[in-house]
């Protein structure tokens, strides 16, 4: 150990570490490809997410503005909550089981051995389909029942009270202003997460809450 956060990796000889200038480089260069590529994402989407948000509204007829077919209002409101969870949940489930799905294929097939981590002893490198099994149904559970409560009742609110405009505003116009924005999402997003990631490590809640 080097440290109460730090290991020394065991390896021998001890591998050569780039300089603190290239090491700093790299960093600021991966903490600025996230706000540019979402930047390029919002102007690039918006037309699309504005049509696909009329044709929801409309139940399939793009001419049929909300509030004008009562039984439209009963069956999809006009509200934005219920708008922004939908979204939001939808595309939080594409990307889980997407790109999850690739990983599992490429572990299947055996594809990039070279570079997956060691596990301890040949039990754990097999792919265990039980837990695997269980692992899909708390991840179907979180996504369609407790990831739709939470957006709706806890993340919605809180966002509208921290400014959050409805989702058919106009978007940012200047765009180093949206930019910006998205730098401060981004290192918001990691603190956090390192933060309350390592909360629920400690002993005192781990093996009620993470384990």
């Amino acid at each position: 150990m080097s440290g109460s956060t730090q290991f020394t990796p065991r390896v021998s000889p001890r591998p050569k570490y780039e300089p603190a200038t290239e090491v700093l480089k790299a960093f600021l260069w991966a903490k600025l490809q996230s706000p540019t590529i979402a930047t390029i994402l919002c102007y690039a989407l918006e037309y699309p997410h504005r049509r696909l948000q009329t044709f929801f509204r409309g139940f399939g007829d793009f001419n049929i503005p909300i509030n004008r077919n009562a039984d439209l209002n009963i069956l999809v409101p006009n509200d934005d909550r219920l708008w922004y969870c939908l979204v939001s949940c939808a595309i939080h489930i594409t990307l889980y089981w997407v790109i999850n799905s690739i990983f599992l294929y490429i572990d299947i097939n055996g594809y990039l051995q070279e570079y997956k981590l060691d596990r301890k002893g040949p039990k754990h490198a097999k792919i265990d389909w039980k837990l695997l099994q269980k692992n899909w149904t708390e991840a179907l559970f979180g996504q369609l029942i407790m990831g739709p409560i939470g957006f709706y009742f806890i993340i919605y609110p809180v966002a509208k009270y921290f400014g959050m405009p409805t989702s058919d505003a106009a978007l940012e116009p200047n765009v180093f202003k949206l930019y910006l924005a998205f730098v401060g999402c981004t290192c918001f997003n990691e603190w956090f997460f390192y933060w309350s990631h390592r909360t629920l490590h400690h002993k005192a809640i781990y093996k009620y809450i993470h384990k």
